[in-house]
């Protein structure tokens, strides 16, 4: 009867590490796969051309753990959300892939071809018709979603 304890407590404590090993596999990997998508997301938006390069918003990008391996990438420049989806008409031109999806509307103003002017600083104004849509995010979300099953296999692959 003793010799059955020690092997069910050794049985036990086996499964235990096992379970601790899986767990840790499991963030590192989750970890991996949002820094990965910190990474896609830099490169993409480095893949479209801007008349001035947003760096403010390319250092917004960042990945942050918001619960038990569930990390959340995301950018807030402040700004993030007119270059992912564009603007005026020019965004209505060239929509966000999923732009009928998110009810996106353009050019609310009716403004059309005549577009607008807007402030950039002291005394110095700005005009557009709109930009296009450069969908960082949404590129950054499906090439990711490629790689993930490689990256977990990776950490999951524990002796």
């Amino acid at each position: 009867m003793a010799y059955e304890n020690v092997s069910i407590k050794n049985a036990i404590v086996k499964l235990q590490n096992r379970r601790a090993q899986l767990d840790s596999a499991v963030d590192n990997g989750v970890r991996e796969c949002a820094e990965r998508g910190v990474e896609l997301a830099k490169e993409n938006l480095h893949n479209y051309e801007f008349r001035s390069f947003p760096s403010e918003l390319e250092q917004s990008i960042k990945a942050e753990k918001i619960a038990e391996n569930h990390y959340q990438v995301s950018a807030d420049g402040g700004f993030a959300t007119y270059v992912e989806y564009g603007t005026g008409i020019v965004g209505e031109n060239k929509p966000h892939p999923n732009a009928s999806e998110k009810n996106v509307t353009y050019d609310r103003n009716g403004h059309g071809e005549k577009g607008w002017v807007y402030p950039k600083g002291e005394n110095e104004f700005g005009w557009t018709k709109g930009q296009p849509s450069r969908p960082f995010m949404y590129n950054t979300a499906n090439q990711l979603q490629e790689e993930i099953p490689q990256i977990m296999k990776k950490h999951l692959e524990v002796e």
